[in-house]
Order: structure tokens, then C-alpha cells, then sequence
């Protein structure tokens, strides 16, 4: 479930409201899927994160801002009988340059995607670019920000994904 009363993210950011959203780590047939962020976004500009993530409207189900989250990034359609929800996990993180609070409960999903990432079509103002990259790499890439230099999201988040991604 989204938020219990409307408000809109850039007031949720400031005023360092919790609130919702998903992400989805799409396994592709070349690998697992990382996003890059836009170098206009105002948390992590550039960094590699997650395939889809995004916030979740109000009165929206999770696997509903999946599928819209999807759709708007990465040009995709996924079926929502086959996201797999891998957990949930709250994080919450200061941006000084930005003055954000982010203080997010993260609905996480994994989905297995039978096509091409030549096939996406990006939203370039959330997403610079994709990758896909072996479970191996993105581990090292977590531990060390090499050769992805990754969002910062909790060791446990983290090794919840790993686990579920082995």
C-alpha cells in the first residue's frame, strides 16, 4: 500500500516523511540489469542502482507501481503474476547537497525478462544508461564501487538481493 494521505514526493523529500516505493531487479538473458541514474537527479546523480525503482502513488499497490515504475524507465511491459516480492526494507538517507531526508520503505522485486535489453526504450530523465552484469561483478561492484560505482543502500539490503539472485 502507498501513502495514507497524498502528498507529493519533493514535500515527502524535504520534510523527511517516510514513505513508499519499489524496486525490481529485472535478470535479463545477458545478465542482471543495473540502471544508471540521471545525471540530473538530485540523489546519487549518475551512480548504477537497481533496474526500476520509484516512488508509489497514493492508494497504488506495489506491484502496480512496478509495472507503471517499469513501463516509464524502461519501456517495458512486465506481467504482474510474475514479479517475485523479495522483501521490504526501510532505509533512510541525508543528501546535503540536495537537503533531501529520503526516508523510503522499499518494496523489492525480482522478475525474470526473456528479451534484449536492445529492446528497452530509456526515460532519459531518470535513466543515463543501462548495463547488465554477472551476479559475481555486481557483488564486487557493492563491495568496492568498482567497476559500478553503486548506490549506497544498506549491507543488508544488499545481501537480501544477493541471496535472492543466486
Amino acid at each position: 500500500m502507498g501513502l495514507k494521505r497524498p502528498i507529493l514526493k519533493h514535500i515527502a523529500h524535504k520534510r523527511g516523511i517516510p514513505h513508499s516505493t519499489i524496486h525490481i531487479w529485472i535478470q535479463s538473458q545477458e545478465g542482471i540489469i543495473l540502471q544508471q541514474r540521471s545525471k540530473n537527479k538530485d540523489t546519487y546523480p549518475l551512480f548504477w542502482d537497481v533496474s526500476v525503482a520509484g516512488h508509489i502513488d497514493f492508494n497504488e499497490a506495489p506491484k502496480v507501481a512496478a509495472l507503471r515504475e517499469a513501463k516509464e524507465e524502461l519501456g517495458i511491459d512486465l506481467k504482474i503474476d510474475q514479479l517475485i516480492k523479495i522483501g521490504t526494507f526501510y532505509e533512510a538517507h541525508y543528501h546535503p547537497r540536495s537537503r533531501i531526508l529520503d526516508r523510503e520503505f522499499k518494496t523489492v522485486f525480482y522478475y525474470n525478462y526473456n528479451g534484449s535489453i536492445k529492446d528497452l526504450n530509456l526515460q532519459k530523465e531518470e535513466v543515463e544508461a543501462i548495463q547488465t552484469v554477472e551476479l559475481n561483478d555486481l557483488i564486487k561492484s557493492i563491495k568496492s564501487n568498482n567497476p559500478y560505482k553503486m548506490v549506497k543502500h544498506k549491507r543488508e539490503y544488499y545481501e537480501h538481493v544477493i541471496s535472492q539472485l543466486s
